[in-house]
């Protein structure tokens, strides 16, 4: 069989929020050595999802039709973080080396406070001037 699914709207709803704050420090150490440093703050909140889905059973000729209702969770978000990059400059070659460490919670998912995502990268770009 066939079916129908309305994706209904809510006026009431809010736009999701994110805050972003950021500070950071760069200086020339020397002539081909470059220190970047950065850290960060992110907020979120007014997350969305579909909820009160009704389905009208259809029959031979009709479709199934299902509903779904957009509206805000009570979910909210916050991220910290720092990032480190160096540059090295040596002739024609130059080398970044870039990490980045941040932590994020959920809150309010599944009535428990939690850490949901957490990660730190390291990579090695050799680029050609």
């Amino acid at each position: 069989g066939s079916a129908i699914v309305h994706i209904v709207g809510n006026q009431d709803s809010d736009l999701l929020t994110i805050d972003v704050t950021e500070a950071g420090y760069r200086t020339q150490i020397s002539g081909n050595l470059e220190l970047d440093l950065e850290i960060f703050y992110i907020s979120a909140k007014n997350f969305v999802t579909y909820s009160d889905r009704v389905i009208i059973p259809g029959n031979n000729e009709e479709p199934v039709t299902w509903i779904f209702k957009y509206e805000n969770t009570e979910n909210r978000a916050e991220q910290y973080g720092a990032s480190l990059s160096i540059d090295m400059a040596f002739h024609k070659v130059q080398i970044k080396l870039f990490g980045t460490m941040q932590r994020t919670w959920v809150y309010n998912y599944k009535d428990e406070n939690y850490i949901v995502f957490e990660w730190a990268k390291v990579t090695l770009f050799p680029a050609y001037l």
